[in-house]
């Protein structure tokens, strides 16, 4: 059984923050270099981000990382922008997550969850060497 527990308030999220420098840190590392540590953590210090603590059996586990955006029709979607689980959880954790995420996208009335990831193999594959390289693969799931 999970818990998300989302990071509201600017003094705790200021104080909690390095127990998440190491996973960002590796979040970052696996990125396409289009963030920083200082960058996200601006951006969740703004309010623009929000910083969700993942706990399994009461035990910190990793986070993710949302942006509530809306597009010029008025539609919201639920972005996924980070997501980590710290080494020795087990990995199903995250798709546990990712059900958790679509019922607050329910909650909050956004129509989508978003997601983007770089585990995609095979592209990777088939354009590797050709001058393509690796970036993004987005997923989008309807919330109903």
């Amino acid at each position: 059984m999970i818990k998300l527990i989302p990071i509201y308030d600017k003094g705790v999220l200021l104080n909690q923050f390095q127990h998440f420098i190491e996973g960002l840190e590796r979040v970052i590392d696996n990125s396409i270099g289009d963030t920083s540590l200082t960058q996200m953590f601006n951006s969740l210090m703004s309010g623009r981000l929000l910083m969700w603590g993942i706990f399994c059996e009461n035990k910190y586990s990793g986070f993710v990382i949302t942006e509530l955006q809306e597009v010029p029709d008025g539609k919201k979607f639920l972005w996924i922008v980070q997501g980590y689980i710290k080494p020795g959880t087990d990995k199903d954790v995250f798709f546990e997550v990712l059900t958790c995420m679509e019922e607050q996208a329910k909650k909050i009335g956004a129509g989508s969850l978003r997601l983007q990831t770089m585990r995609d193999k095979g592209f990777e594959k088939k354009l590797s060497g050709k001058g393509w390289d690796k970036g993004y693969v987005e997923f989008d799931k309807e919330v109903r």
